[in-house]
């Protein structure tokens, strides 16, 4: 046999027994993966089999946090669990409108359409030139024909310097509208006079089981609305109830009193979350913060909503600077990934990803390489530049946070590293992603995360870093536990309190005025 033959034969051996020891380590990996789902107790409490998982510790917070009396005297001094009214209407228009003006052309029709407002751009003589909104008029109708004879009219004097804010019959009720001079070309066709916005109310609702809380899907939360308690994505029960300005905390006062330095926690489930609003990581902040000053100086709201990710918190700014916020702390991460960026690589797999997906040991194949991810997670934190931007210009400081997760798969009891693999495919990230997978996108984005505050010089809050654990502080590879919560909110106290103003700690707490109104 010739040299060359022969190194063709060996070639050929080799390809042949990798194919056959690959296929064999499939068969085995498949195998032992059916005995997991059969097995792990995890798994099994996971699945609602009624086996209860292994421990109970992680759902116990502290006795001091259980002391309702000693959380009462740290609470923040800017919000209230007197009733107070939902914040005025025309205030809140008001606020989005001017938002609606900082964002780019693209971004602004889902505002339109997640706010159910409609935006009518009109000429100094109130004719139509065009619309933002889920239910644009006719080519060619009226102002009239639109809105109605008194609407119309109120909206042409409005074009004409009258009234910026009115309230006018439409379809049969009262409305909020609000007329502002229109910034910018309307799709090139030149400057319009006005913009006209106003809200959609007939706009069709897709809303989660849990509608009586929502007023746009995994957006905004109806002000006010409350559920006695339901069951959050980790199986805890949890007491839920909606405030004044649609956050799930106490009522907030507005204006805020003085003397008061007051924290915005954003961000989606992983900031929202907790058996009940007083212990969610925002307000157990505030404790820690408060207790650290020895008085009531420090406001901390919990601004966060479940299900949201950074597109939409550019398009929510609005909401969160009526807040009036000293500090914005920003922890977002997990929407954009598991429900924005994974999505986006599996469908756009090149056909040897799609080939080899399928096979669970070559599974990291699936996904793009280390640059081509790093690319998009940039893309995903251009929005919190947008945040840090607009929050600068109004004098407001943001501290960005690295993303908590349980511990790598290799430190992990293979009863738990089996359990976070299993609610990474099933639950968040897709069939083809495993927590290993998960981590390494996670890493690159915290890798960004502390990027961007040192090109921007804002503090990071490494909370990946202070915040490990597995499955005694996380209920899955993000959500945590009542004592992870509580382990969060002590690492984020002791990483904010050096980033407050000297002086908080002197002289006595501010008082509160009784209302809560933005235009009060």
């Amino acid at each position: 046999m010739s040299r060359t033959a022969r190194t063709v034969f060996l070639l050929g051996s080799a390809l042949l027994w990798g194919i056959v020891l690959l296929l064999g380590a499939e068969v085995l990996g498949r195998a032992r993966w059916r005995r997991v789902l059969d097995t792990n107790p995890y798994i099994r409490a996971w699945s609602g089999s009624g086996v209860p998982e292994p421990g109970t510790n992680g759902n116990q917070f502290s006795e001091e946090l259980l002391d309702e009396a000693l959380r009462d005297r740290f609470r923040g001094p800017g919000q209230t669990r007197e009733p107070l009214p939902a914040w005025d209407a025309a205030t809140v228009l008001r606020a989005r409108a001017e938002h609606f003006f900082a964002l780019d052309k693209v971004a602004r029709r889902p505002f339109a359409s997640l706010y159910h407002v409609q935006v009518l751009a009109l000429s100094a003589e109130g004719d139509i030139l065009g619309a933002y909104g889920p239910a644009p008029p006719k080519p060619g109708q009226s102002l009239e024909e639109c809105l109605g004879a008194e609407a119309a009219a109120r909206a042409r004097a409005a074009c004409a310097g009258a009234a910026d804010d009115f309230t006018a019959p439409l379809d049969g009720e009262d409305r909020v509208f609000h007329a502002r001079p229109f910034s910018g070309d309307w799709q090139g066709g030149g400057p319009p006079a006005v913009a006209l916005f106003y809200p959609n109310t007939r706009q069709p609702r897709d809303l989660p089981d849990d509608n009586d809380l929502w007023d746009s899907s995994f957006f905004t939360y109806r002000p006010l609305a409350a559920l006695r308690q339901r069951v959050d994505v980790i199986g805890r029960a949890a007491q839920f109830s909606i405030n004044n300005a649609g956050f799930r905390d106490d009522n907030v006062l507005l204006p805020k009193p003085p003397g008061v330095f007051r924290i915005v926690c954003v961000g989606a489930s992983t900031t929202e979350e907790g058996p009940s609003n007083d212990l969610t990581y925002p307000n157990l902040l505030e404790f820690y913060l408060n207790r650290a000053l020895g008085g009531r100086r420090v406001d901390v709201v919990n601004a966060g909503v479940s299900g949201i990710n950074s597109d939409k918190h550019v398009l929510k700014l609005a909401d969160y600077l009526l807040l009036e916020p000293d500090m914005i702390v920003v922890y977002n991460a997990a929407n954009d990934i598991c429900h924005g960026l994974f999505p986006k690589w599996v469908t756009g797999a090149s056909a040897l990803q799609r080939a080899v997906r399928s096979l669970r040991v070559l599974d990291a194949l699936a996904l793009p390489g280390e640059a081509a991810q790093r690319r998009d997670v940039r893309k995903m934190t251009a929005n919190l530049s947008f945040l840090c931007d607009q929050a600068a210009a109004r004098g407001i400081r943001v501290a960005l946070c690295t993303f908590a997760a349980p511990l790598p798969p290799a430190e992990l009891p293979p009863v738990e590293r089996d359990f976070f693999d299993f609610v990474t495919r099933r639950n968040w990230a897709g069939k083809y992603v495993s927590y290993a997978s998960y981590l390494r996108t996670l890493g690159l984005y915290n890798g960004e995360i502390e990027a961007l505050c040192r090109e921007r010089g804002i503090p990071c809050l490494p909370v990946a870093d202070r915040v490990r654990g597995s499955k005694d502080i996380f209920g899955d590879i993000f959500h945590m536990k009542n004592r992870g919560i509580e382990r969060k909110a002590r690492a984020m106290a002791e990483m904010v309190l050096p980033l407050l103003p000297e002086g908080l700690s002197a002289g006595a707490a501010p008082q509160t005025p009784s209302s809560g109104s933005p235009d009060s």
